[in-house]
């Protein structure tokens, strides 16, 4: 074989290297966009909506113990219902919050600690009889129920732009895979073809 054949078989298989090098490449990157999501799915959005969940129980739960309050039975937040709260939003703020969502969890967390203050402060006085004063406070779950609905909606809509990103991370590695049987394929026809040309050159 002479020295230009030698060179345009080494610049073949060169470029033979370097497409499966480059494929390989660009699929171990996919591969990251889809851990990376499935994993930001799981922990920052479905055990969100957990905390959620549990956060929201814990305030209806509350709200049932303030509407059935009398004389007999007065009213009294349980403490350890607050503390499972406050755990509870302390997990939650260990996860990786949007913008959006970050803003919402501290309109949140300032609620809550009005809400702890208001409770402790009608419970103290004995005002939770008042009608005024137990409007307001039920006002108050209500605006903290909003604020975990606004929240779990984040949690959807999240979880299915995670989902849409891996989907069309999946859609481009098969594309470049194809692309490079495709380009594969081409250059062992090529190959035939150059040893072809040779044998019957020789013949």
């Amino acid at each position: 074989m002479g020295v230009l054949q030698r060179i345009k078989w080494f610049f073949a298989l060169l470029v033979v290297f370097l497409l499966v090098l480059a494929t390989n490449m660009m699929d171990k990157k996919h591969f990251e966009v889809v851990e990376n999501a499935l994993k930001t799915v799981y922990e920052d959005r479905l055990v969100v909506k957990d905390y959620i969940y549990k956060i929201a129980s814990n305030f209806h739960h509350k709200q049932e113990a303030l509407l059935k309050a009398d004389a007999q039975n007065p009213y009294k937040p349980q403490e350890s219902n607050q503390i499972a709260i406050e755990e509870l939003m302390q997990k939650y703020s260990q996860t990786r919050l949007t913008e959006k969502e970050a803003l919402l969890f501290n309109s949140l967390r300032e609620e809550i600690n009005h809400v702890f203050k208001l409770e402790t402060t009608l419970q103290q006085t004995g005002r939770w009889t008042e009608e005024s004063s137990k409007n307001e406070l039920l006002s108050k779950y209500e605006d903290i129920t909003d604020h975990l609905d606004q929240l779990f909606e984040i949690q959807l809509k999240e979880g299915k732009r995670q989902i849409d990103q891996s989907n069309k991370a999946i859609e481009k590695s098969n594309f470049m895979s194809k692309i490079e049987i495709g380009i594969l394929i081409v250059i062992g026809l090529l190959i035939q073809v150059i040893i072809f040309y040779r044998s019957s050159s020789k013949s």
